[in-house]
């Protein structure tokens, strides 16, 4: 596998891990945040706001392309 081929693959990788990972957490705590303030009805509250956990996972893309710049570029 060539060098740039290795290293766009690991980009890749980091973009997609980081907005899994803030995906999950951030559903996490929603979901725990929201039963613990003794919400009803949790599937409703959580589709209603499904927009603010994609928001917040599409940071991840932008952690991974900084972490990549920074880390990973010369492999």
């Amino acid at each position: 596998m060539l060098i740039s081929k290795k290293s766009l693959l690991v980009l890749l990788y980091l973009c997609i891990a980081f907005s899994l990972m803030l995906i999950f957490v951030s559903l996490v705590f929603q979901v725990l945040g929201y039963w613990i303030g003794g919400g009803d009805q949790m599937l409703r509250y959580l589709r209603d706001n499904v927009h603010k956990v994609l928001k917040t996972g599409s940071v991840g893309i932008g952690v991974g392309f900084v972490y990549w710049l920074f880390y990973y570029r010369k492999i």
